[in-house]
């Protein structure tokens, strides 16, 4: 929570509480959101930055990987994250966040989606793999 200003705003989705305000705020539930899982792995990608004075706008693609904390099956998000930087005293900090998710497996939750109709993979099991066409092995 330390990368954010005190007066952030940060919207994760409507079904993790919607836009929270306030660096304490947002410490305390990251805090208690992360407590569901057991282990994460965020890899962000295609910064892009645009540069305005003391102010930056960005927005950048995140996958997202999550062990859950109850043993059920790992989740994952794909997305953006669309950020509003200031430059402060202490350096750059993010002053608004607002994730954009372009598709999720394994999540039970209500999003942002980026701009289309949501897409959402099916789980990999035995089952759902006798349900498909057989593949083709891409030569001809």
């Amino acid at each position: 929570a330390a990368l954010f200003t005190e007066d952030c705003v940060v919207d994760y989705g409507p079904g993790l509480g919607g836009p929270r305000r306030g660096r304490d705020v947002l410490e305390a539930a990251l805090d208690a959101g992360l407590r569901r899982f057991a282990a994460t792995s965020h890899h962000v990608s295609n910064l892009e930055i645009t540069l305005e004075g003391d102010r930056a706008s960005g927005i950048c693609y995140v996958l997202a990987w999550h062990r859950m904390a109850d043993g059920s099956p790992d989740a994952y998000l794909f997305g953006q994250y669309h950020d509003r930087f200031v430059r402060r005293e202490r350096g750059w900090q993010i002053a608004e966040r607002r994730l954009l998710v372009a598709g999720e497996l394994g999540f039970s939750v209500a999003w942002n989606f980026l701009g289309r109709e949501p897409m959402t993979l099916p789980r990999d099991t035995p089952e759902s793999r006798a349900d498909r066409p057989p593949g083709r092995s891409g030569r001809t």
